[in-house]
């Protein structure tokens, strides 16, 4: 899952159980992981969060690297509008669980992946 935006902060939410796995989560390149495996079903996590990003366009990519599914319910991020400071924006859908539209890749050298 892959998503670009303008802005100096971003934060994926999501859910997170005993068949979600390991991400690799990249940043404008950087890579880093994340865990988003619980024992029970858990919705809305807060699993990545970066802050005091340079106020510009930004590429935020999710790469499944175990378990079995992949879920997202929101990509959230900071913006500044001339004359509002500081506003949020996002992808994501009204209710946990549900669908949205994101772009998934196979990468080289990483497992599989499938994009919810």
């Amino acid at each position: 899952m892959s998503y670009t935006f303008q802005g100096s902060a971003v934060d994926w939410i999501t859910a997170s159980g005993p068949d979600e796995g390991l991400v690799d989560v990249y940043l404008d390149g950087s890579s880093s992981s994340a865990s988003h495996v619980s024992a029970t079903r858990l919705t809305q996590q807060l699993v990545f969060s970066a802050t005091g990003l340079r106020s510009g366009k930004h590429t935020f990519m999710a790469v499944k690297a175990s378990g079995d599914v992949m879920r997202t319910d929101v990509i959230r991020y900071t913006f500044h509008e001339r004359g509002w400071p500081g506003r949020a924006g996002g992808l994501g859908p009204a209710s946990p669980g549900a669908e949205i539209p994101c772009h998934a890749r196979r990468l080289p050298g990483l497992l599989g992946h499938r994009s919810r």
